[in-house]
């Protein structure tokens, strides 16, 4: 780009992980963003495009997201981290034990982010306020494992 950054933007959003030494081991980073106009929860998808972050059958993946929110002509912001663990064995994907969901700050009381999973797919949701435009932006790292 003009700053002289390396950029690769894959067409509709789908985020290939890359393969390390091993082909069975990889790292995976992406980046996410979402608006909420109210309190009704709404799934955070990759940018550009539309995609989701799906897990290949037999893996593990150890993820680390950074969530931030910003209120729309404000400068009130919010700030969440989270951290899991996530497999996928056949019948789809299974947060393992609990998810670290630390608020680093939040002015509204009422925003929140969680990871969930649904069918293949680790799922970032974030949850405005009432009556509040809240843009969201995550970045989520994975270390992966598969058989």
């Amino acid at each position: 780009d003009a700053a002289g950054e390396l950029q690769i933007v894959p067409s509709g959003g789908v985020v290939i992980q890359p393969t390390a030494l091993n082909s069975n081991i990889r790292h995976g980073s992406y980046v996410l963003d979402a608006t909420t106009a109210d309190a009704t929860p709404v799934v955070m998808t990759i940018k550009p495009g539309s995609g989701a972050m799906t897990l290949v059958d037999n893996s593990t993946w150890f993820f680390d997201a950074m969530v931030v929110g910003k209120k729309r002509f404000s400068p009130n912001s919010i700030a969440i981290k989270l951290q899991g663990a996530v497999t996928r064995s056949g019948a789809g994907a299974t947060i393992l034990g609990g998810v670290l969901n630390l608020i680093i700050y939040d002015p509204f009381f009422t925003a929140t982010a969680l990871a969930t999973v649904s069918g293949n797919n680790l799922q970032i949701t974030v949850n405005g306020d009432a009556f509040v435009v809240i843009d969201w932006s995550a970045h989520v790292r994975t270390t992966e494992v598969q058989d």
